[in-house]
């Protein structure tokens, strides 16, 4: 979902009143402050991000659309609001080189998500920016 979109389902959520738990998968440009805390007060317990690297020229060789940066600004904006986070990655894309990517990303292993190929529920306790 992209950033409006996002805010106008949960405020959908709030405004329905509806008391139930749930999940979803985001991009981690939709994530914002605004949109982490109505992702909270709308029941939302964790959120999907598919980060697939650590690496910005990865990350643009996938064409991704998203940086690192914009990562840990979602990252640090979730863990603020008490939502939890999954993240997933790709090990050996193509582009990626052997001592830069080894099966996770250095790069954001500070954040606190768990690089995992199976969903992990992890809370980052610090976002560092890379």
């Amino acid at each position: 979902m992209n950033a409006r979109r996002l805010r106008d389902v949960c405020r959908a959520i709030i405004d329905l009143d509806l008391g139930i738990p749930w999940t979803t998968f985001s991009r981690a440009d939709a994530i914002d402050r605004e949109n982490a805390g109505l992702l909270r007060e709308s029941g939302c317990q964790s959120v999907q991000l598919g980060l697939e690297s650590g690496d910005n020229a990865i990350l643009a060789n996938m064409n991704k659309k998203e940086t690192t940066g914009q990562y840990f600004e979602a990252l640090s904006a979730l863990n603020e609001a008490g939502v939890n986070v999954r993240a997933s990655f790709i090990a050996g894309y193509p582009a990626a080189y052997p001592e830069r990517h080894q099966g996770h990303s250095p790069e954001i292993e500070p954040s606190g998500a768990c690089p995992s190929s199976w969903p992990t529920s992890c809370r980052p306790s610090a976002v560092a920016p890379a």
